[in-house]
């Protein structure tokens, strides 16, 4: 049985924590390690957490990653209003 927790947002963080982190708007980054967060209850944590070197620090900073899927119904009506207001792109 499927459920509705969305697994692949944690191989996302833990794989490519640098881009997320770019793509937040997050600049300057020495490097990054993923954190352990669903020791128990995975549903009522955040997706990850990325500590994080900035250049100028010594001290790591903590950042909570959650990472937001639309469902396919969601995506069809984002796709149908962009279409009806003559908008390109998926």
């Amino acid at each position: 049985m499927r459920d509705d927790y969305d697994r692949s947002s944690k191989w996302l963080i833990q794989h490519h924590g640098d881009s997320i982190l770019r793509l937040g708007g997050v600049g300057g980054v020495k490097s990054w390690r993923s954190l352990q967060t669903d020791l128990v209850q995975p549903r009522r944590l955040a997706d990850g957490l990325l500590e994080v070197y900035f250049l100028d620090q010594t001290d790591p900073s903590p950042f909570i990653v959650e990472i937001a899927t639309l469902s396919r119904a969601a995506s069809s009506q984002t796709s149908a209003a962009r279409q009806h207001a003559g908008l390109s792109g998926s």
